[in-house]
């Protein structure tokens, strides 16, 4: 697609940070770390940063929401604890700890060592970025209809539409990229008083355009037929349990 009449902006004038291949640890420069060179430049042994990658860096969030902070010990062993004994969009569920005690307390004197109030921090190597044609990309943004959506995942369907899991509320939606129109399909909810948050984790169309979403607060597989609207709830062994 080609945009014609664009907003005609000021050219983009570079300036030198370093005349090497490391670049000053200043804030502006860490803030734009991917997760991977916060861990490539960070001292530390393999196991530690396996351990780290493994239990704290897989899944709801990167490396570099992690680095960012710098506590003593103390702290980050709270933070630690918390992390990896609750689970929940408020973290609010305890439940059984990810690891080992000993893999826990790793992390807990790794962070601390090398992003304590004052660890220090040499130039850091960054990885090469995208350049040339590369760099010629349009964003398009989309409104959907709810500001407290909390979107997780999304997924893809045979007609290009693109399906959309909400992290906080009981909906399931669909977008058409072409017209910008959003459908939206309630999931059933859960009995009221029942104590169980709503909402969607993960996301998957099949090759019949068959959407299959987790509700990881209720433990149950949802299906959604968008020919019918027909929902199919199965819960898991675990939420059966009395």
């Amino acid at each position: 697609m080609r945009v014609e009449s664009g907003l005609k902006l000021d050219d983009i004038v570079l300036q030198r940070r370093s005349e090497t291949d490391f670049l000053p640890a200043s804030e502006e420069v860490l803030a734009q770390l991917t997760g991977a060179e916060w861990l490539w430049n960070l001292p530390g042994t393999a196991e530690e940063k396996q351990t780290v990658g493994r239990m704290c860096g897989e899944g709801c969030h990167g490396y570099e929401q992690i680095m960012r902070n710098r506590l003593d010990e103390r702290s980050w062993r709270l933070m630690v604890f918390r992390m990896l004994h609750y689970s929940g969009s408020p973290l609010i569920v305890r439940g059984r700890a990810r690891g080992t005690l000993e893999q826990e307390e790793m992390i807990v004197k790794f962070l601390a060592r090398v992003r304590g109030p004052d660890s220090p921090l040499g130039p850091v190597k960054v990885f090469q970025r995208a350049h040339g044609p590369a760099t010629n990309v349009v964003v398009t943004e989309y409104e959907l209809p709810h500001v407290l959506l909390a979107t997780h995942d999304v997924s893809g369907d045979s007609k290009g539409n693109i399906w959309y899991s909400s992290h906080r509320t009981p909906f399931l939606g669909k977008l058409d990229p072409r017209t910008g129109i959003v459908t939206e399909y309630q999931v059933p909810t859960p009995a009221p008083g029942s104590g169980i948050l709503p909402g969607t984790h993960r996301i998957q169309v099949d090759k019949n355009d068959i959407v299959w979403a987790s509700e990881n607060w209720a433990h149950n597989l949802v299906r959604l037929d968008p020919a019918t609207g027909d929902f199919t709830i199965t819960r898991s062994r675990r939420a059966r349990k009395p």
